[in-house]
């Protein structure tokens, strides 16, 4: 920083300015600290995101606690053939990060060459002062982009009427945000979209569970990744079956003990009427929850509230569920306790 030295009198008479001082670098207490600049693969699109993790204020000086970044990528290490910058990019949030995509500000157009090998760097703006350089970063651009997002493993099964999507990368543009699910009943018609946001995860493995499915139906199941700009990324899709139980089976409610309520789950291997009852420890019927209704194949459940079929609460005790399903019959005990 250069500095000049006036003199004013009380009659506002200014002198000349006096001879440009030595130039001033601040104490490096007195500045931002560097960004971190984030990793990028070997080889990135010709329209990159630079990322970076964001840099520390000085500390006690509030006027000086909104930061902006300065990016800079050049064709040599010393930044002496520059070929896109830009400053005053807004800080971002550990769900958004700090990040510039490289274009040419005027046009938004393409500025890097294919197989060319670039450097860059970052720095932070309090409004006075600006920081350290990150450290210096290279990349080489290539017109084949190659996967934003590598996927390791992809696989949808079938568990007790769910169907559980899990997948695993292996490497991730920083730019990345997440990804979205996708189903289709065929691999080439449409698919719609399961998820409202973006999943995200901290271990490179991610999990979406299904539960809006039928049991001997096939579906396929695709994911989409998403960067910070909104561009999107679609990978093969997987097909699954679901399959029906293999067995009748009634299962214990959950919760139990409950009050008021709770939910008893039955599985049937194929189209079934269903009779469920509760019955008190003296054997009188407390109330009938099912008589004789139609179920397809599948994995069910309904839920008892604690009433009688007057609807009158019931009072705490043991009672006990029977179904009936064709030949399949079993009961089960619960308790109510208030």
């Amino acid at each position: 920083m250069i500095y000049n030295i006036i003199a004013v009198d009380n009659a506002n008479n200014k002198s000349s300015d006096s001879n440009p001082s030595t130039s001033v670098t601040p104490a490096t207490t007195q500045i931002p600290t560097k960004p971190t600049a984030g990793t990028l693969p070997d080889m990135v699109s010709l329209r990159p995101f630079l990322v970076v993790g964001n840099a520390t204020a000085v500390a006690g000086e509030a006027s000086r606690g909104t930061l902006t970044y300065a990016f800079e990528v050049a064709t040599d290490n010393v930044f002496a053939n520059i070929v896109a910058s830009i400053t005053g990019t807004s800080e971002g949030a550990s769900t958004n990060p700090t990040n510039w995509q490289v274009v040419d500000a005027g046009t938004d157009s393409t500025v890097l060459v294919d197989g060319t090998t670039y450097f860059w760097r970052s720095r932070a703006n309090d409004g006075e002062f600006n920081g350290t350089w990150s450290d210096t970063t290279s990349f080489v651009a290539a017109a084949a982009k190659p996967l934003a997002v590598e996927l390791a493993t992809l696989t949808a099964i079938s568990d007790r009427g769910l169907v559980v999507v899990e997948w695993t990368i292996t490497r991730t543009d920083p730019a990345h945000a997440g990804f979205h699910v996708y189903r289709g009943r065929t691999a080439d018609g449409e698919f719609e979209q399961l998820t409202e946001d973006l999943l995200t995860s901290v271990d490179a493995t991610y999990r979406f569970v299904d539960g809006d499915v039928q049991v001997n139906q096939q579906y396929y199941y695709m994911i989409e990744a998403v960067n910070l700009a909104g561009g999107t990324e679609r990978y093969n899709p997987v097909l699954l079956r679901v399959n029906a139980p293999a067995t009748f089976a009634l299962k214990q409610n959950a919760p139990n003990p409950f009050n008021p309520a709770t939910t008893i789950r039955f599985e049937l291997p194929g189209p079934t009427q269903v009779t469920l009852i509760v019955y008190n420890l003296l054997g009188q019927e407390v109330v009938r929850l099912l008589d004789h209704v139609a179920y397809q194949a599948g994995y069910h459940q309904i839920q008892w509230n604690g009433r009688n079929a007057t609807g009158r609460s019931t009072a705490s005790g043991i009672y006990v569920y029977r179904i009936a399903a064709g030949d399949f019959v079993q009961t089960k005990k619960m308790l109510l306790l208030k």
